[in-house]
């Protein structure tokens, strides 16, 4: 129970006032939205540590883009400038619909 309280005070004194206490400032990993720690940018080969996170990142990029279009692949397609085929095919290879 102390150490939990330690990381908790760590975390509010590490803290601008008003805002909220980031993952971060506990000495917790941090997570992207696809699991993704930080410290996935330093493992294995440059290469394959930038294919991990840049398709974190395209994964992530897309769950918010449907997210804020309601669902629709037409409208998301129109605002990320992409073609809706290509959309079709990045949702297929992220699993993100059956």
């Amino acid at each position: 129970m102390r150490e939990l309280r330690n990381v908790i005070e760590r975390g509010v004194t590490l803290t601008r006032a008003g805002s909220e206490v980031e993952p971060a400032a506990l000495g917790l990993p941090v997570l992207d939205a696809a699991g993704v720690t930080d410290q996935d940018c330093f493992q294995g080969s440059y290469h394959e540590a930038k294919a991990r996170l840049l398709d974190a990142w395209e994964r992530d990029y897309l769950v918010r883009l449907l997210a804020g279009t309601g669902g629709s692949i037409k409208e998301a397609a129109d605002r990320a400038g992409l073609a809706r085929a290509y959309v079709y095919r990045l949702i297929k290879w992220h699993s993100l619909r059956d």
